[in-house]
């Protein structure tokens, strides 16, 4: 590295919404206010390219698709050509693309790779064996596998992924970014009825995230309430279909908009088949949500401390009566849920600040680095590549507010499922 320069991370990332990209834009800001100069590289669209940029770094373009197929050589291609031009110290690769990318090129670099969940979840037969076997070779061009929490590193040793050095940094949030966990407010501003039992389920609509489940237990529990799903529809069709009657649709125009939908809900719902550790749920329980989860990687370790319930993955029988079970007790809920997300908020300040440095020692003693002196903070970024000129405000400290009208796109075509309207509460919309 010249002796001129701040040591520079590329942080890449397929991902560009929900958890993948919420914890690159954290380790984006860990890094630029420890000095580093840190590139993210993804695909254009999402919110990453911004957060990216808001959170003190650098974006450039990297396109890949989320599946693995025939582009896979041609994006790790691309992604050497990233490397050569942005010359950094340490590659760190985010979730399963990434690491398909970034290790089927050797990358003459220091490598971190965090699987965000392993890839071998959600495939079946001869695609599961394949992808352990891939990650047991990969991992011999990894010099360090970072997991997001401890039932990952677990899963990893059992499928016999053998790193030479292996770290567990559980994910976390910056509590600098969470508005006031007020469930009053933050009905008002959406025009919700306090009266009315409000159950959220905060994630993309996929077979991963388990809503087909969480579909059949609703039914099951009679309708306890007003559902409301906040996440993006595309590439679910299938699930589209089979959305309950009364279904509110969320389409959130920021993570702002997640958060304001936990902050109004008396009970967040995470069907998950599977996770890493879900930054969803720990958002959640930070917004003073009572949550209802699958036991599924890393959702324990998440919720520690708070008043969750915990049933198997795919049983719609108990998560229905889970469901049933908060939504009844929904008001003692309430006031336990408000007291431990003020004692977790207060973990998350001390985890954010150990993880940093935590992350901070591992990158300089890859490469070599000295330790650092102090932290610093992040100057103005550039930008390697051109991006819309719409960029998400921070909303650091605000007060919560409903999203403004022109940050929604038209409502989601959901059929009859989802009328404008539900017991007062909008649909939204956004890009």
């Amino acid at each position: 590295m010249p002796s001129d320069r701040a040591p520079r991370v590329l942080h890449v990332s397929q991902p560009v919404t929900a958890g993948v990209a919420v914890a690159v834009t954290g380790y984006t800001r860990m890094l630029a206010e420890r000095g580093w100069d840190v590139v993210v590289a993804s695909p254009l669209g999402g919110d990453l390219p911004y957060t990216a940029r808001e959170a003190g770094g650098r974006w450039t373009r990297w396109d890949a698709t989320r599946s693995p197929g025939r582009s896979a050589v041609a994006e790790a291609r691309a992604l050497s050509a990233v490397v050569r031009r942005e010359r950094p110290d340490l590659v760190h690769l985010h979730s399963s693309k990434a690491g398909l990318a970034g290790r089927l090129l050797r990358l003459d670099v220091p490598t971190v790779f965090t699987p965000h969940a392993w890839s071998w979840h959600g495939a079946e037969g001869v695609v599961s064996r394949a992808a352990r076997s891939w990650e047991r070779l990969a991992v011999g061009r990894t010099d360090a596998l970072l997991l997001c929490g401890d039932d990952e590193a677990v899963e990893g040793v059992d499928a016999g992924v053998e790193a030479t050095r292996s770290e567990v940094l559980g994910n976390v949030i910056d509590p600098r970014d969470l508005p006031p966990s007020d469930r009053a407010a933050a009905r008002d501003a959406l025009g919700v009825a306090h009266r009315d039992p409000v159950v959220v389920c905060a994630a993309r609509l996929s077979h991963q995230k388990g809503q087909d489940v969480l579909f059949e237990a609703w039914a099951r529990a009679g309708r306890p309430g007003v559902l409301v799903l906040v996440g993006a529809l595309k590439g679910a069709p299938a699930l589209v279909d089979q959305l309950p009657p009364g279904t509110t649709v969320v389409i959130p125009a920021s993570r702002r908009d997640v958060l304001l939908w936990c902050a109004a809900a008396d009970v967040v719902v995470a069907p998950s088949r599977y996770e890493g550790m879900s930054l969803g749920v720990l958002e959640a329980a930070a917004m003073g949500a009572p949550v209802v989860a699958t036991d599924v990687g890393g959702m324990r370790q998440a919720l520690a401390g708070t008043p969750a319930t915990f049933v198997r993955p795919e049983d719609p029988a108990a998560l229905a009566a889970a469901l049933t079970g908060a939504v009844e007790a929904r008001a003692e809920l309430a006031e336990t849920a408000a007291r431990a997300a003020v004692v977790l908020r207060a973990r998350l300040a001390h985890d954010w600040s150990a993880g940093a440095q935590r992350l901070d020692a591992l990158y300089r003693d890859l490469t070599g680095l000295p330790a650092a002196v102090e932290a610093h903070l992040p100057v103005a970024p550039a930008t390697t590549d051109q991006l819309p000129a719409h960029v998400p405000g921070s909303h650091r400290g605000a007060p919560l507010a409903a999203p403004r009208e022109h940050d929604r796109a038209r409502p989601p075509a959901v059929r009859h499922h989802s009328p404008a309207v539900v017991g007062n509460i909008p649909v939204g919309g956004s890009r």
